[in-house]
């Protein structure tokens, strides 16, 4: 995840737990939200394995021995794909970890992981730390009144004007869409 909920609450100033569950609710989708609009993924290019995967109930299970490990340790976030197109492809996405072990890595999941045996790579995602602030907004901006108004362009009254920018089919004030510019890729 781009940030953990405590980060998310303090930059937001919510110092309850009122809103934790529609925070936590919302994470992943305005993760996806950045993730498409920058039309980048974050992940590290320096894979952590490569080889032999089993998919079962809430994890993977993976080969030390059949596979090729890169002594990189997996972080928070990693991706499971491989450049086989022939290979079965049910599972491969991005992944929260919970735990790992030498041989196991336990996900936190929203879907059902299929059990599945095949071959692939585990890829660490590296989002930049200047992801957390309008990672954190526009989270903010989706529980507050203001989210209704989506689908306006610009509004005024009196005067106050604001603009809204479009994020792929999502609306969100341009000035927090501005902050991931930088993180674009073509």
């Amino acid at each position: 995840m781009i940030a953990t909920l405590a980060e998310v609450k303090n930059l937001l100033g919510y110092t309850d737990d009122t809103k934790d569950a529609m925070i936590t609710e919302l994470m992943p989708i305005v993760q996806n939200h950045i993730t498409t609009y920058c039309n980048n993924n974050f992940v590290n290019r320096t894979f952590s394995y490569k080889g032999a995967l089993t998919f079962v109930n809430d994890g993977i299970v993976y080969d030390v021995i059949q596979g090729d490990f890169v002594d990189l340790p997996f972080q928070n976030d990693i991706h499971v794909s491989t450049s086989e197109l022939d290979m079965p492809q049910l599972n491969f996405g991005f992944y929260t970890v919970t735990s790992k072990t030498d041989t196991e890595i336990t996900l936190d999941t929203i879907g059902a992981i299929y059990n599945e045996e095949t071959t692939a790579r585990i890829m660490n995602v590296d989002y930049p730390v200047g992801l957390i602030l309008p990672f954190s907004l526009m989270i903010g901006y989706s529980i507050s009144e203001n989210a209704g108004t989506m689908g306006i362009s610009s509004e005024s009254k009196l005067d106050y004007s604001v603009g809204y920018a479009d994020l792929s089919g999502y609306m969100y004030p341009a000035r927090i869409v501005e902050m991931l510019k930088m993180y674009r890729s073509v």
